[in-house]
This record gives structure tokens, C-alpha cells and sequence, in this order.
């Protein structure tokens, strides 16, 4: 991934930042994006890990940063980026918030607009995490799009192309962007195996997803599994209706405890962990 270049500036909004990503590209094209609002949630007892959120179309860090406090957490930060408004986000032609045009969820080889927005949103998550502390676990998470986005990285950190050191991702009702010569890119790329095979990724999937068909979820995992991420899990969230969004009840206590249980085991076998409340 090209070098990029940051600078925050504050928002109006408490405990939330703006930001400009200066992206150049292979072709020496530099692009500017700006983002949204970057909300932060600060950890309730000693800070142990750092993890990114990235919301899903036409959300932002503010949506997310509700999502996160519900974990009860308390030894995670939460950094809360909102998305850049795009004019034509591939599902049907209107402005949405969005990290990256969408190519019917990669079916196929990724057009350059596709590609420049993984780049600068890639580059615009770096940003965040490069002044985190060296012994804070860190980690992308993401929803939807959001999720895409937190997979992409996922492939960027085992190929080198991702300037910080994360442990864990996780990705949810979502697709791999990008996937189809991974395997040979990895392959060709020194220590690109051993950086994936000690990447820990979750990615779980609602099995009559509407939006994200659950095969696409599936075959983004078997695709990271054949290519060397070896401690990727798949984990199936069983609907019996068809879910639309993130929030329908039964899917979201679903995947509130599968998230909750996940980052605890996660956090836990970095350090001491302040257990979450169960009694919600």
C-alpha cells in the first residue's frame, strides 16, 4: 500500500476528531479524501487494547461508538471513524457514506475507483492506530462494508502493506475485497505466510443475510483460510427471517454475546482483563 499522509484537526463534537487522508498511489496520483467525525471511547479501567470500529453504509463513528459501549469492555479503547461521503457508492448510482465504491462485492476483479478507496480508508485506519502505545493489543473490526474494509487490511498487514502491528480482526456479514490472486500474492512476498498464519480473524455471517449473500461471507473466509490465515474462524449467526440490518433483535443478541466472548478470550490472552457485566 502507498505511503500516506495525516492531519487531524478537532471537531466541534466532544471527543471526536476530522481528518484529511493525502494518499499517493503507484500511478503518482494523489488523492484527498475527507473523513467524518473519528469518535473515541476511552477504557474504564487500565488500557490493554485498541481497537478500530468501522461502521457500514450510510453510518457513521457516532452509530458505532453506541454499538461499542454496550460491550462493556473496560479495558478497550474504541476509535469510531466515520466514513467519506461518496457520490456514486455502486448500489444504484446514489450518494452514500461509504470507506470504498463497491464492484458487486468483488465478484469480480476490482475496478481502480474500488481500489483507490480501500487504499486511502486503509491508509486513514493506520493513521489512527500509529500513536497507540507499543504494549496495546490492536485490532479492526467492522460491519457490512465496514467489515470488507477490516478483511482488506487484514490481507494489507500480511503482505506489508499495513504499517501497524494488529493482532486481530474481525469482520462481520461481509466480503473480501480483492481476493482472487491473494494466495499468490502472499506466496510471493517474504514472512507475508507467518504474518498471516499469527493474525487472529473472526468473521461471522447471518445465514439469510438480505444485503451480503451468506456464501460470499463463506467464500471470503475459505479464500483467507487457503491462503494462509490460519487462525481464522467462520461462525454462522442462524436466522430463521430474512435480516436487512445489524440491529434486528434477534441478530444482535446473537452476535452481541458471539463479539462479546470473542474480544474478552482475545484481550485475556494479552493480559488481565476487567470482565464485562452479563447482566444486561
Amino acid at each position: 500500500m502507498a505511503s500516506g499522509l495525516f492531519s487531524f484537526q478537532k471537531s466541534m463534537a466532544s471527543g471526536s476528531t476530522r481528518a484529511k487522508v493525502t494518499a499517493e498511489f503507484h500511478s503518482k496520483k494523489k488523492v484527498t479524501t475527507e473523513f467524518g467525525d473519528t469518535v473515541t471511547v476511552t477504557p474504564r479501567a487500565r488500557h490493554q487494547a485498541t481497537i478500530v470500529w468501522l461502521h457500514d453504509l450510510n453510518e457513521s463513528g457516532y452509530d458505532s461508538s453506541e454499538l461499542v459501549k454496550s460491550f462493556s469492555l473496560y479495558n478497550v479503547k474504541w476509535i469510531c471513524p466515520s466514513s467519506p461521503l461518496i457520490s456514486n457508492v455502486g448500489f444504484g448510482g446514489a450518494p452514500a457514506r461509504a470507506w470504498f465504491k463497491v464492484n458487486e462485492f468483488s465478484s469480480r476483479m476490482p475496478d481502480p475507483y474500488e481500489m483507490e478507496g480501500l487504499k486511502n480508508s486503509a491508509a486513514h485506519v493506520a493513521g489512527l492506530l500509529k500513536n497507540e502505545p507499543e504494549n496495546v493489543m490492536k485490532g479492526v473490526a467492522g460491519y457490512g462494508i465496514g467489515g470488507a474494509l477490516a478483511l482488506h487490511i487484514a490481507t494489507c498487514y500480511a503482505l506489508g502493506s499495513f504499517p501497524i502491528q494488529i493482532r486481530a480482526v474481525v469482520g462481520i456479514n461481509c466480503w473480501l475485497p480483492n481476493r482472487f490472486k491473494l494466495g499468490d500474492q502472499i506466496e510471493s512476498i517474504p514472512d507475508a505466510t507467518s504474518r498471516a498464519g499469527e493474525l487472529s480473524v473472526l468473521v461471522t455471517h447471518g445465514n439469510n443475510d438480505k444485503m451480503v449473500p451468506y456464501e460470499t461471507g463463506r467464500s471470503s473466509a475459505e479464500k483467507l483460510s487457503k491462503a494462509g490465515f490460519k487462525q481464522i474462524k467462520l461462525k454462522t449467526i442462524h436466522l430463521y427471517k430474512p435480516s436487512t440490518t445489524f440491529f434486528s433483535s434477534l441478530l444482535s443478541q446473537l452476535l452481541y454475546f458471539r463479539l462479546l466472548y470473542y474480544f474478552t478470550k482475545l484481550i485475556s490472552s494479552c493480559a488481565v482483563v476487567t470482565m464485562p457485566s452479563f447482566s444486561r
